[in-house]
């Protein structure tokens, strides 16, 4: 029979049995430069202007087949059964998008950048259309007419009651229309992800920014689960001024949390300072207490990807020794070291170490840092700081089940 293409959809689960025609004939034509230098400008396509698009096909099945791809997705407008691709949307953005607001004034404002390394920075433009889908995906299982989002290239705007956020690919280079997004000479290097709220709405602000990272990592989960990400905290008085806002790294944050804990302080480069508590938990007790803290977390919630980092300096020989078998010492395995060691080369020994580590409920993340820190591995020490979890909001709280979060180990954003 040869290679067959398995797509899971929500509708219903489709085979395609030729990936040549799916990824060549369908893909290949639809996402090429010439019929996106064609295409409707808002992204936006009813059955009847699809089928005369690509006259070739039969409208429906293959609408089904690239919903299933997550190049599009299909909404009720007015009765009708549109088409929205986000990935032909070339419109601008609204021009009153986080500007001032009376509705705002004196409100609560907080966001985060996620950034990755600059050899993969392509890839989160690439990935942004995807986002999108499921930020319309997102608002359509709401059935909630307070809840409303409009898209453009390279951002949505979402609103859900008074609340407002907005999701965006930053540092985009202008280009001519018809290009396709992510194919710019330098391409987007972060997502800005911003939500503001009118006084009172601490608790919801802080849901609604859970929830829109949320539908980003399961993208990035979807898509390139060992992409890392690192989750910049934003200064919430720089955007209250909506001046350009200043960011702190994970690690800066982390290190701060671990030591001072929410009452913690950052300094920005103005002169003032900003609370962990304002900048994580809105400056809201009730949410402070439904938050663990990322460092005394249980060393099994580091993210894969984390790990991997961790594996790729350990496991090299060091000149002073200062390599997994000493930290196995530290961390008093010592007498599991030659069974560690056992086929060296084909598995890691760090690992290995982890997970004999982890079967004790005392093994936490401060723990492994404090191990890390005596051990003198500070490149350990950063990679442990900027991967792991700023927090995670407490599996008994109710509120939760109607929030998309990710608590496995496998998330990509260090929350």
């Amino acid at each position: 029979m040869g290679e067959v293409v398995y797509l899971k959809s929500e509708s219903a689960d489709l085979i395609c049995l030729c990936p040549k025609w799916l990824c060549s004939t369908l893909c290949g034509y639809l996402l090429s430069r010439e019929f996106q230098a064609g295409s409707r400008p808002t992204g936006s396509y009813s059955l009847e202007d699809f089928q005369l698009a690509l006259p070739e096909f039969e409208a429906r099945d293959t609408l089904n087949v690239l919903e299933a791809l997550g190049i599009c997705i299909k909404c009720e407008v007015d009765g009708d059964i549109e088409c929205e691709f986000p990935c032909f949307n070339q419109l601008e953005q609204e021009e009153d998008t986080w500007a001032p607001n009376a509705a705002y004034s004196g409100g609560h404002f907080g966001g985060v950048e996620l950034r990755t390394s600059a050899a993969a920075a392509r890839i989160l433009a690439v990935m942004f259309p995807r986002v999108q889908v499921h930020l319309r995906r997102n608002t359509l299982r709401r059935f909630d007419p307070e809840v409303s989002l409009f898209q453009w290239r390279g951002g949505s705007r979402m609103f859900c009651g008074p609340l407002e956020g907005v999701v965006e690919l930053l540092s985009i280079p202008s280009t001519s229309h018809g290009a396709p997004l992510g194919e710019e000479e330098e391409g987007g290097t972060r997502l800005g992800v911003k939500v503001r709220g009118p006084s009172g709405t601490r608790k919801l602000c802080f849901y609604f920014l859970e929830e829109l990272l949320g539908i980003i990592d399961q993208v990035l989960l979807e898509m390139s689960p060992g992409l890392a990400i690192d989750k910049h905290i934003l200064s919430s008085k720089d955007l209250e001024s909506y001046a350009s806002p200043h960011s702190w790294t994970p690690a800066q944050v982390m290190k701060v949390l671990e030591v001072e804990g929410w009452r913690g302080t950052l300094e920005h480069p103005e002169g003032w300072t900003e609370t962990l508590n304002s900048l994580l938990c809105w400056d809201c007790q009730e949410v402070q207490d439904i938050l663990l803290k990322g460092c005394s977390l249980h060393v099994s919630s580091i993210s894969t990807v984390t790990r991997q980092t961790l594996c790729h300096l350990l496991d090299k020989p060091h000149p002073l020794g200062r390599d997994w078998c000493l930290l196995a010492v530290q961390l008093g395995l010592s007498d599991k070291v030659p069974k560690l060691d056992v086929g060296s080369g084909s598995y890691s020994q760090t690992a290995r170490l982890l997970d004999e580590w982890a079967l004790s409920p005392s093994s936490l993340v401060s723990g492994l840092l404090e191990h890390l820190d005596t051990l003198g591995r500070q490149d350990a020490v950063n990679a442990l700081l900027s991967g792991s979890s700023l927090y995670r909001i407490s599996p008994h709280d109710p509120e939760t089940s109607d929030v998309q979060l990710n608590y496995s180990g496998g998330s990509n954003i260090s929350r």
